[in-house]
């Protein structure tokens, strides 16, 4: 895999570079996910009405506890190998990678069987009302059906954003934001499968994704030439990769299960329309997660090499990136909440409740903000169990909403939850970024001494 073969060098290439070939591209994508994600929820609104909304908002929660936990071991495999994959050394790489997926695969099958035998008790905890049970089951089980594609999709995601060309992150990432609105078109306005297109149509278009993602590797020279040695096991780094991917999902795990307990107060004290608003969301925090993916690919190599002018210069940045876009967030969704939930419902009762949950949700895009990135810092340094406090936090605000402020202050307390956790969570990550930056530049310069 030699320098013509991939165009980031994030150990000698200028920031300003590195930044503009993964971040602009990702950037462009994540702007253009908001599109997609308005227009797939005018379609779920025309074709199935708060239905589709309402399904996700009981079970989502749930769902989303287990997708985390193999997408934390896809990043903790990312970090754990990045060396790997700046050698120029292919059989080493497609080593790597193929035990990636492999770690990966592991704890999804792990997810599936949980999930299988669970279904009974998680749904009587999550007291899903009866009136959507049976539809709410078969999302449950077509979710459970995903989740290996889905897990082999996120790892592929990563390694390809990392050691892609600028054209490859950018069609790569549009098609892995776009997923849900291209199913969404062709299974349900193309085809009118109905309620069964919603339900299984992600399938075929990830499985059709797995292979674009699969001939973008061979193009960065990471899967071509793969030997049948290339597939033996090395238990030792799949346990290790899981084991680093677990202890990032602790910090995950947290946030999960507190939403959690969220969603079983609001299925347990609100109404319908209520369960329904707070689903409906557009993705304009999602550019935040250009900071996360950036530091991911960027600290860990630098920070080892001992790159510290270099790691100070990306941190401080993303920082400032985060606390400006975090606020042009939150004005948008205090000021829009009734224009876009006017686009898609006649009902004036959801138009005011989308507007008053906009409003509190806007409110917490700014702790969100120092969030998506000190968080992912600690993470790419090797202090995961810093930035477990943020999990800590985020669990803390969340509970006093699920089991104070839904009993005694109905939805209100349920669209308190994102300001609450996240500004926890938020102020924490940033209370020990002051606290152990100076601790972590000095441990950067003994490693470049090292080198």
């Amino acid at each position: 895999m030699g320098k013509t073969e991939v165009e980031n060098d994030v150990l000698k290439d200028g920031v300003l570079r590195i930044v503009l070939n993964i971040g602009a591209p990702l950037l462009a994508v994540q702007l253009l996910s908001m599109l997609a994600a308005s227009y797939t929820n005018q379609i779920y609104s025309r074709y199935f009405g708060k239905l589709v909304f309402l399904v996700t908002g009981v079970l989502s929660s749930v769902i989303a506890l287990f997708q985390s936990a193999y997408s934390s071991v896809a990043s903790g495999t990312w970090i754990r190998s990045a060396a790997a994959y700046a050698e120029e050394d292919r059989g080493r790489a497609n080593r790597v990678t193929v035990n990636a997926l492999y770690s990966v695969t592991l704890v999804v099958l792990l997810c599936m069987l949980a999930l299988l035998l669970g279904k009974g008790c998680i749904f009587r905890a999550m007291n899903v009302p009866l009136e959507i049970h049976r539809e709410a089951g078969l999302y449950y089980y077509a979710q459970v059906a995903l989740m290996p594609f889905a897990g082999i999709n996120a790892m592929l995601n990563t390694i390809i954003t990392a050691r892609g060309r600028r054209g490859m992150v950018f069609a790569e990432n549009l098609l892995f934001v776009c997923g849900p609105a291209i199913a969404a078109m062709l299974f349900i306005a193309v085809l009118r499968m109905g309620f069964w297109g919603w339900l299984l149509g992600s399938i075929p278009v990830t499985l059709a994704h797995i292979g674009v993602q699969w001939a973008f590797l061979k193009k960065c020279g990471i899967v071509a030439g793969l030997k049948p040695e290339h597939f033996r096991p090395d238990w030792e780094s799949i346990f290790g990769n899981a084991r680093y991917g677990c202890l990032l999902y602790t910090q995950m795990i947290l946030c999960c299960i507190s939403e959690m307990a969220i969603s079983m107060q609001s299925n347990r004290y609100l109404d319908m329309d209520e369960i329904a608003t707070v689903t409906i969301l557009l993705p304009l925090t999602s550019p935040l997660a250009v900071c996360s993916t950036l530091c991911s690919v960027f600290v860990p190599q630098n920070y080892g090499a001992g790159k510290t002018l270099r790691l100070r210069r990306f941190v401080s940045g993303a920082i400032w990136f985060g606390a400006v876009y975090g606020v042009g967030c939150a004005l948008f969704h205090m000021l829009a909440g009734e224009w876009y939930f006017g686009t898609l419902f006649d009902d004036m009762a959801m138009i005011e409740l989308g507007r008053e949950y906009w409003f509190w949700y806007g409110l917490g895009c700014i702790p969100l903000a120092m969030i998506y990135v000190i968080r992912v810092f600690f993470d790419s340094v090797g202090m995961a169990k810093v930035s477990m406090l943020s999990g800590a936090g985020e669990l803390l605000g969340r509970l006093v909403c699920a089991f104070w402020l839904i009993p005694c202050f109905g939805y209100i307390g349920r669209f308190a939850a994102p300001l609450l956790g996240w500004g926890l969570g938020g102020l924490m990550m940033t209370v020990m970024y002051f606290a152990l930056r100076k601790k972590i530049w000095e441990k950067c310069d003994r490693n470049g001494r090292w080198t």
